[in-house]
């Protein structure tokens, strides 16, 4: 008889040991991978120079990286007026402005601005804004 309690005991804390274990596989979180637009767009290294390129006549800089995601979505959305309500200062460059890269962070890159109004400003931009030159 102990023999029969004993074998049930031990199928139900094999049963249960595997339910707790696909239940804490299935709930972990996927390890999550980097932007591919992080990786891949911007081809300019640190050190190396370069253009800005987002499709309007005027790109926003931000002075510090951590305006980084807002001015990134400002743009996205077309909002002219999200300028306003920034928590940063930003200083505006015309489309195709050269750039040299001094830095990579978290958000994007730090360039310089090699000609233009704003020749020798530096801020920072997201990768994807960053384009080799031509």
């Amino acid at each position: 008889m102990h023999r029969w309690i004993r074998d049930i005991l031990i199928a139900v804390v094999i049963i249960f040991g595997g339910i707790y274990l696909l239940l804490v596989i299935g709930t972990t979180s996927p390890r999550v991978r980097p932007p591919a637009e992080a990786s891949d767009v911007s081809s300019v290294a640190v050190g190396s120079e370069g253009q800005l390129h987002t499709g309007s006549s005027l790109i926003p800089v931000a002075v510090d990286e951590e305006l980084l995601p807002e001015l990134k979505r400002i743009v996205e959305n077309h909002d002219p007026n999200g300028f306003e309500s920034l928590s940063g200062p930003i200083f505006f460059v015309t489309e195709d402005t050269p750039v040299r890269v001094s830095e990579s962070g978290a958000g994007g890159m730090r360039v310089t601005m090699l000609s233009g109004s704003q020749k020798g400003r530096s801020g920072w931009v997201p990768w994807e804004w960053v384009r080799p030159s031509k």
